[in-house]
């Protein structure tokens, strides 16, 4: 995955930004790595992680469902973004769109904003999650369907790190460690309200996190009694009362982001 630009190393001032598109009610700003080439090959495209050896800590894995949604195959997960240099860089593409949004407001809202205004509608693409304590990115995982074209290339390794092997989503479960290579091809809009970027998986290398039973994730919030053996039913049982992680609590919450 060393062919594709590492985050950090995006230089945000070479992204070009095409002339709004409206469809019917939909509006979106095309957004291309440079002006060389206006083809959806040449979108915004990055790989989260330095190189192969690197990960990203997944809490939640993938997100269930939505239960009206009307795309299933299209799911969120969001990862725990600890370098400084990442984040700063998440930073400066945010501040890149808005300058870009302030400039063309009347372009893309038919009429004149205030900065102030113009901010106040974006969507930064990196969130500190107070819950947490850390800064926190989100993308989509786009599941195979007979309606895509493209799909989200999911992939764990071998024991050695040596070779990719093709999977599939179920290894994105809690804690799961993930190497993402996303991209996005717009600036979506949601109403006159809101606006942003969200990216979508292209690879996902993955290495799952040995998953609970539920009887384990049971016993760090209740005591768990245990059937007393042959030689402690003379005597008194034992409870077990080691907590072994916190509760369980809900996964990511599937949210419109926006036209993908």
């Amino acid at each position: 995955m060393s062919k594709f630009t590492f985050i950090n190393n995006l230089d945000v001032n070479k992204l070009f930004f095409a002339p709004v598109q409206v469809d019917k009610s939909k509006k979106k700003v095309p957004v291309y790595m440079s002006d060389t080439d206006l083809s959806w090959r040449n979108r915004v495209t990055f790989q989260m992680c330095k190189n192969e050896t690197e990960h990203l800590v997944s809490k939640y894995g993938m997100s269930a469902p939505k239960e009206d949604a009307t795309d299933t195959t299209r799911r969120n997960i969001a990862v725990t973004v600890s370098d400084k240099d990442t984040i700063n860089k998440f930073k400066e593409l945010d501040e890149k769109i808005i300058q870009i949004a302030i400039e063309r407001a009347k372009e893309w809202w038919k009429k004149d904003l205030a900065p102030e205004a113009v901010r106040f509608k974006y969507h930064p693409t990196v969130k500190y999650d107070e819950k947490l304590g850390c800064d926190m990115f989100r993308f989509k995982v786009a599941l195979p369907s007979p309606d895509r074209k493209s799909f989200t290339e999911i992939f764990t390794t071998t024991s050695d790190d040596n070779e990719l092997v093709v999977s599939n989503h179920e290894v994105l479960g809690w804690g799961v460690e993930v190497n993402p290579v996303v991209s996005s091809a717009q600036i979506w809009f949601l109403g006159e309200n809101q606006f942003g970027i969200s990216f979508t998986a292209d690879i996902l290398v993955a290495k799952p996190a040995s998953q609970m039973t539920n009887l384990e994730r049971m016993q760090g919030t209740y005591k768990v009694k245990e059937e007393p053996s042959k030689k402690q039913k003379t005597g008194t049982a034992e409870s077990s009362s080691t907590p072994l992680v916190g509760k369980e609590e809900d996964g990511v919450k599937e949210e419109d982001d926006g036209p993908m």
